[in-house]
């Protein structure tokens, strides 16, 4: 049975990143199946592979996945990103896709 699921949850993903390859330029891998990074129009943003929506406005000159973390039993995934000469750090709950940005200053 757990291959059954294995394999629909990977024609799902197949499917999505078709889906996503279509609206944006570039879709970029993460070590974490459920996000991708998307580029369009020489800005990036954070994508959910499962839910197949933008966790994030496309707005960043730079974003790179840093780590998936547990914070109060919550799975968190880290970003480093860069936008407009700022650097910061975004942080996505992976169950709600909530978001927090901290931005660090001018470079």
């Amino acid at each position: 049975m757990r291959h059954y699921s294995l394999i629909a949850t990977l024609m799902t993903l197949t499917l999505c990143t078709s889906c996503v390859e279509k609206r944006f330029e570039r879709v970029i891998s993460t070590e974490n199946e459920q996000y991708s990074v998307v580029y369009n129009e020489g800005k990036y943003g954070v994508y959910d592979n499962i839910a197949d929506s933008l966790v994030t406005a496309v707005k960043y000159d730079t974003i790179v996945y840093r780590k998936l973390t547990t914070v109060d039993e919550i799975d968190v995934v880290l970003w480093n990103y860069e936008v407009d000469g700022y650097r910061g750090l975004l942080s996505v709950a992976c169950e709600t896709n909530e978001k927090m940005e901290i931005t660090f200053g001018a470079n």
